[in-house]
């Protein structure tokens, strides 16, 4: 109950933030990348983490009680992270499609036997050689290569922005 006197108390949603004090995940996300050297995490990833950001929290309550905690809490969250994403973004950067995927060893024997025609027991295969290969290569098409390629940025780009959870009220309604 709020008493005569007593002004209710309001929580702020992001949208509210945003409207009020400016794109604040994108201000920490700038000055981590700058601080910390962040080398792997070029301009459309920026975006691409921003968008999701934004999507997935735009209307979720704060979970601070003022804006200023709420902006100290996504630099904390931020700067504990950073570095981590940009590992995984490094790693993923190494990893070459064309040669990964699948690999599997063979191995058999070829046998010739020139008589007699009846049951090979051995005794009568005039060359027996074993054989072992690698193959090595991406299994399925181009399209299936560059399928894999967009679902591991867009996981590693939605375990970094899961990571900001703490930082609003929870909730068990989610978008």
């Amino acid at each position: 109950m709020v008493s005569d006197g007593e002004k209710p108390f309001n929580t702020l949603q992001l949208y509210d933030v945003r409207d009020n004090e400016g794109d604040l995940f994108s201000a920490s996300l700038e000055d981590a990348v700058e601080t910390w050297g962040c080398t792997n995490i070029d301009e459309s990833v920026k975006k691409l983490c921003k968008r999701v950001f934004y999507n997935k929290n735009l209307y979720k309550e704060i979970g601070s009680e003022t804006v200023e905690k709420f902006k100290v809490a996504i630099d904390t969250v931020m700067d504990r992270e950073i570095v981590r994403f940009d590992k995984a973004l490094a790693i993923y950067n190494d990893l070459d499609y064309k040669d990964t995927g699948v690999h599997s060893k063979t191995k058999g024997q070829t046998v010739f036997q020139d008589t007699p025609t009846g049951e090979l027991t051995g005794k009568y295969a005039t060359n027996v050689t074993d054989a072992e290969s690698d193959n090595i290569g991406y299994k399925g098409t181009m399209v299936d290569a560059a399928n894999d390629v967009m679902d591991a940025i867009r996981n590693l780009i939605n375990d970094f922005v899961n990571k900001f959870d703490v930082c609003f009220m929870s909730t068990s309604a989610r978008v």
